[in-house]
């Protein structure tokens, strides 16, 4: 059997159980077992108002949650620093915790304070928002001054991420410690869950948060039927290397979801009797798409937060170099030298972020077509305004 033959194979085996884990997922949602009050309220990617207030909350001995410090003490453990002692019971914990006004050396908000007197963790929480300069510098130099006892920062991402030089100053040396949502948070709160299991509303709320943070960091399938794909990616030396090759190939597959996908909305557009130029996929780890229409640009893309933005960019943008122009009245958010027109936020997940959107991509999805084709339209009226404008001055 050649390779193309065992990947087809192993493609085939794989899809009958994720196939199985979708249908448990769909039987499990018509019995309100997925149902999560976060993304009711629309707070799941909010560092913030979510994020970094819950954490807080459980990592407080005084928080709302009734079990004093065994949530804290639990994530002193999964941070493995056996060196760092600190007295739990009297520790607070609080949230964008202001140390002044920012310099190139000093001030800013932490987003999360743990600290008993002159010894504390400063908690740099990243969702999706990028790193401002020289962030950690700052939080350092205020930690040397304030937490003199002793102290530890950590830098939380949803991968365990570096910190950007933006925000070291390009030290050699981590002066941080890197967690991720993905793991270390999400196995405390397996833990907390454990503390919590005869306080029931608490217990349930860790739950309910445990479910977002997989779905934030992809972890949606079933354990069980994890399993069974390890299981059968690794049954074969034959299985083994097509599911390497499928892994290493995962930008590139997911890159020509987007051309696809881009073409087609291009291909009904001019069904439609809307010309547009050809669509193009930009970027290599996060890929967002742009219609190039009369010299300017109608662009999808991330939008630092989990969800989708589209705007009119010129060519220019890609720099943030534009000239900024009245913001156009489809548009909430005000013009930049990225987004010289302003921008909109059209959808509240991002492909970067949300695998899901790859498959209705691929389905061609008729309510995210609607989406594009919507906000294509709309900002290719506001071209021809622009361009007529310009004629007429």
């Amino acid at each position: 059997m050649n390779n193309i033959e065992n990947l087809k194979e192993l493609l085939e085996k794989l899809s009958i159980e994720v196939r199985k884990d979708r249908e448990n997922r769909l039987l499990k949602e018509s019995k309100g077992e997925l149902y999560n009050v976060f993304n009711v309220l629309g707070l799941y990617s909010e560092e913030v108002r979510l994020h970094s207030r819950f954490l807080s909350n459980l990592l407080n001995p005084k928080g709302s949650h009734g079990l004093k410090d065994a949530f804290l003490i639990e994530f002193l453990k999964s941070l493995n620093i056996a060196d760092f002692e600190i007295e739990t019971k009297s520790c607070s914990s609080n949230i964008e915790h202001y140390i002044g006004p920012v310099t190139s050396n000093s001030g800013g908000r932490i987003d999360i304070l743990i600290n008993n007197g002159k010894k504390g963790i400063v908690i740099e929480n990243k969702i999706y928002a990028a790193d401002q300069e020289n962030q950690l510098i700052r939080y350092e130099n205020f930690a040397r001054e304030s937490l003199s006892d002793g102290y530890k920062i950590v830098y939380l991402t949803l991968y365990g991420d570096s910190a950007s030089e933006k925000s070291t100053r390009k030290n050699e040396e981590e002066n941080y410690i890197r967690i991720s949502y993905k793991k270390n948070i999400h196995d405390w709160l397996c833990q907390c869950i454990i503390i919590a299991e005869r306080l029931p509303a608490v217990r349930e709320v860790i739950n309910q948060y445990l479910t977002l943070i997989k779905q934030l960091t992809n972890q949606t399938m079933e354990t069980e039927a994890q399993k069974q794909v390890i299981n059968i990616a690794t049954s074969s030396v034959d299985y083994l290397a097509s599911a390497l090759t499928i892994s290493s190939s995962i930008k590139e597959i997911k890159r020509k979801v987007v051309e696809d996908f881009a073409s087609k909305i291009k291909n009904e557009l001019k069904q439609d009797g809307l010309k547009i130029d050809a669509p193009e996929v930009i970027g290599t780890d996060i890929l967002n798409v742009r219609f190039e229409y009369k010299g300017y640009f109608i662009y999808f893309g991330d939008n630092n937060d989990g969800r989708t933005y589209v705007s009119i960019k010129d060519n220019l943008s890609s720099e943030g170099k534009s000239s900024l122009h009245k913001k156009l009245e489809c548009n909430s958010r005000q013009p930049d030298r990225w987004n010289p027109f302003g921008y909109e936020i059209c959808l509240n997940t991002n492909w970067n972020k949300n695998d899901s959107l790859y498959e209705k991509m691929i389905l061609f999805d008729q309510e995210l077509v609607k989406t594009f084709k919507d906000w294509i339209q709309i900002l290719k009226g506001a071209i021809d305004n622009i361009k007529d404008n310009a004629l007429t001055k």
